[in-house]
């Protein structure tokens, strides 16, 4: 008998080829960010391997080889405009120090955009209530279910939880990123250009690393199950 997707997560066999197309689509987005490329129409039709995927992003950085640590480098911005918003001297601040307790909760949307600004990237530091994303939740699906009293009552419904879900991204004042190391290794798989001291150049030995880090934090994949001949789903 054939496990459900829950089954294979749990019993930590949860494979790439288990991830359905149309999410690998978000990975590419953030790869494309990341890494500041582009791919074209049909040009990942013959990536069939995680390999195959490696070699084409490979291939489109032409940008100059610097054999230096990328993380390295993110931890140190972050740390100067961490300490320029806030105040702080960068002595006292560590890869294990709280992000909740540097950024107070008052004006913490205003000082977390003033980050960003400086860092010129997204952090995507912030997050609504955990209460209020499950209520939209369930408002989302009742107002599918509705469809079946209605279809004004299940339109103003999803409208409603839609809204809901936009002004919520924007007002959340939840830290979703606890320490500063967590925030660094963030900062590198979601903008690994941006993060590097000189954007001009690149570690090529680094590339395979992020791009594997951005599916494991995607689909919460493990490790071992990104190889190089780890397959894509065929359906």
């Amino acid at each position: 008998m054939e496990r459900n997707l829950l089954e294979t997560i749990i019993s930590s066999e949860y494979l790439l080829e288990h991830v359905e197309l149309q999410d690998i689509s978000d990975a590419i987005v953030m790869i494309q960010q990341s890494f500041q490329i582009s791919f074209h129409e049909n040009e990942l039709a013959d990536v069939k391997i995680f390999e195959d995927l490696c070699n084409l992003i490979h291939g489109k950085i032409n940008l100059e080889h610097n054999d230096d640590c990328t993380s390295q480098q993110a931890y140190y911005k972050l740390n100067r405009a961490l300490s320029d918003v806030f105040n702080l001297s960068k002595l006292h601040l560590s890869p294990e120090t709280l992000i909740e307790d540097i950024i107070p909760r008052k004006n913490r949307i205003e000082k977390v955009k003033m980050l960003e600004d400086i860092l010129d990237m997204r952090l995507f530091l912030l997050s609504p209530p955990f209460w209020l994303t499950c209520m939209l939740i369930v408002i989302f699906l009742l107002s599918l279910l509705a469809f079946f009293i209605g279809w004004k009552i299940a339109i103003s419904g999803i409208a409603f939880s839609l809204l809901g879900f936009r002004i919520a991204d924007r007002m959340g004042k939840e830290i979703a990123i606890k320490t500063v190391g967590e925030l660094t290794d963030n900062m590198v798989s979601n903008n690994y250009i941006k993060s590097r001291r000189d954007p001009n150049t690149v570690n090529k030995r680094e590339l395979d690393d992020v791009t594997r880090s951005i599916f494991i934090k995607l689909f919460y994949l493990s490790p071992s199950a990104l190889h190089k001949e780890a397959k894509f789903s065929e359906y």
